[in-house]
């Protein structure tokens, strides 16, 4: 996602933030290691002292012996709370409700050499517990970093802090799914536990407005269930703690200052936990799952107050017109005031949310949320062109491409919503919002009846035809990166389409958006309501694309992003606002080609 690495210019102080300070002294960086080859990993990415690790070790090796029959709660911050204060946001007395009991599941050893390739499901459950999860906060860390990386700032100082101590919430998504598609229910679990509480260590989890006038409106109360509406923000850090650095000055400075809610990264938890509560409800009693569909519920009932906001929010900061706004007031964003835009990706994962939301739930909001934005992408008034300023459209869909506009945003001058341009200046499109997610979220079917037969098989040749990279290699080393073009073998997408063909990237991540999005089509074009809509050739092309994805994604399962684009002028940048990591870390987001199930089209399907 594209959100994997957060926005770095939209992760400074926030006001209205109530976060909990503590002493503390970070562990030394330069403690024992594990070392390993070809590549040596941290344990834990640069976090943690030898003595910390075999604490660590033995947490893990003494859950994976308890028989779960026995565990009444689990409480990964060694205090308990209820399911009322886990739905309001405050700490009280009394046990978390534990489903189960679940099989034990075999511990799986840490990693000091590094991940296995993510070719398996398993070697992706085996990195996701080398990372931290099910230890004693639960939650495993995004990015595993090389040791032969230590010393060396990744990108940017606030890049190389969220790549060596962040966790990521869409990653850890990515990592609930596929410890319930391996059937690690009792892992699953204690991740999803971690997240239901408030704080993590001693760092605000949530994003909820402590006074009227405070950041994060429009959540609070809703008037429906009378509980808190809130968004998680999108990384927390992996030890926990708030913590600062003093100044030669004396001045303190926070060390972990990156409290940013979106919309994407908090659809992806509500569609983790939702494919949690689907598998657990064989099993495990209805009243014991209520809370973990409650906490979503609260989560997607924010989502409804950023469409529909109060009236004086509409007022100053625009008519969103069905779309779900990208974050709550007073989130920083160096562009924009990110509550004045509305973002692609970000609401075709709001809808996949709202659909998994209105299955379990059958509250008729969560339908109409999904209404509202598909009002928006076929008839929100924009103005796309800035270079015409009295030109307007209806729709998100950019005319010239079949593709949906990557973002837009609100114009208090001139009160209308405007089109971002990319770095040439031109309306932008991405990848996934604009292309392979929203074919999956939204479905072929639901694409072509309302833009018109074909337009989902469109979408996706658009797609193929500005992002498709072919790779060129030696010995296993990429030397270079076209354009794939319309015909030209496909081996991955790149996530932009603005930057010159020998600074080309191609992602796992992206491209099992792409390998998803081509089965969506596939089954409908091929054997569905839309059969005969397209040639064979185009169908068979798929699947020539799909075999040729596969096999790039498999030399290169673990990185984030591999190719030139790394290097020279682009120095990994997506052109939209965050960075790639070096392709020797290992990230979570490449697990998402393992999943069998598409996780966009899971709730309607």
């Amino acid at each position: 996602m594209k959100l994997s690495i957060s926005k770095i210019s939209m992760v400074l102080a926030l006001t209205g933030i109530n976060v909990i300070s503590a002493a503390f002294s970070l562990s030394a960086m330069d403690a024992t290691k594990a070392v390993g080859s070809p590549l040596s990993y941290d344990l834990v990415p640069d976090q943690a002292t030898l003595t910390e690790q075999q604490n660590r070790i033995t947490n893990l090796v003494a859950l994976g012996t308890l028989n779960p029959a026995t565990i009444t709660s689990f409480n990964p911050h060694g205090a308990t709370v209820d399911a009322d204060a886990i739905q309001l946001g405050r700490p009280t007395p009394g046990p978390i409700p534990t489903p189960g009991p679940f099989p034990p599941v075999p511990r799986r050893p840490l990693i000091p050499s590094g991940p296995k390739p993510f070719t398996t499901l398993s070697n992706a459950v085996d990195f996701i517990l080398s990372q931290g999860a099910g230890t004693n906060l639960g939650l495993p860390a995004t990015y595993a970093v090389p040791r032969s990386l230590r010393g060396i700032v990744i990108n940017n100082s606030d890049s190389n802090r969220i790549i060596r101590e962040g966790i990521g919430l869409y990653d850890s998504s990515l990592a609930i799914m596929a410890l319930i598609e391996s059937g690690d229910m009792a892992d699953s679990k204690k991740m999803i536990d971690a997240y239901l509480n408030p704080v993590y260590g001693n760092l605000a989890l949530r994003a909820v407005p402590d006074s009227p006038t405070a950041a994060f409106q429009p959540f609070g109360t809703d008037p429906v269930t009378g509980r808190e509406s809130f968004y998680l923000f999108d990384f927390t850090r992996v030890n926990g703690q708030y913590t600062y650095t003093t100044q030669p000055d004396g001045t303190q400075t926070p060390d972990w200052n990156y409290f940013a809610p979106h919309t994407g990264p908090n659809a992806w938890l509500v569609l983790a936990i939702a494919q949690y509560v689907q598998a657990a409800k064989s099993t495990v009693p209805a009243a014991t799952l209520q809370p973990y569909i409650d906490f979503i519920s609260d989560i997607g009932n924010g989502m409804l107050l950023l469409q529909n906001p109060p009236a004086p929010l509409v007022a100053a900061h625009g008519d969103s017109q069905g779309c779900i706004r990208y974050s709550p007031t007073n989130t920083y964003d160096a562009f924009h005031d990110p509550f004045e835009q509305c973002n692609t990706e970000n609401n075709v994962s709001a809808y996949a949310a709202l659909g998994a939301l209105y299955t379990l739930t059958g509250d008729p909001r969560y339908k109409q949320g999904q209404d509202g934005i598909m009002n928006w992408l076929q008839n929100a008034t924009i103005y796309p062109d800035p270079a015409k300023p009295d030109f307007s459209q209806k729709g998100i869909m950019d005319p010239a491409t079949g593709m949906f506009y990557w973002d837009v945003y609100y114009n208090p001058t001139n009160q209308h919503w405007q089109a971002r341009t990319d770095l040439n200046g031109n309306p932008a499109v991405s990848t996934d919002g604009g292309g392979t997610w929203a074919i999956s979220s939204l479905g072929p079917e639901l694409i072509d009846s309302t833009f018109g037969a074909g337009a989902a098989a469109r979408m996706w040749e658009s797609t193929r035809q500005l992002m498709g990279r072919t790779a060129s290699s030696t010995n296993g080393t990429i030397t270079s990166m076209t354009d794939s073009g319309s015909q030209g073998r496909l081996d991955g997408l790149d996530f932009s389409n603005f930057y010159p063909e020998n600074e080309s990237l191609i992602s796992p991540e992206w491209t099992a958006g792409g390998i998803n999005a081509i089965k969506q089509l596939q089954s409908y074009y091929g054997n569905g309501k839309g059969k005969g809509q397209v040639p064979s050739t185009t169908l068979n092309q798929m699947t020539t694309d799909i075999s040729s994805m596969q096999a790039f994604i498999a030399q290169h399962s673990t990185s984030y992003a591999v190719g030139p684009g790394l290097y020279g002028s682009r120095q990994g940048q997506t052109g939209y606002d965050w960075i790639c990591p070096p392709a020797d870390v290992a990230a979570m987001a490449a697990i998402y080609n393992l999943l069998s199930v598409d996780p966009l089209a899971w709730a309607r399907q």
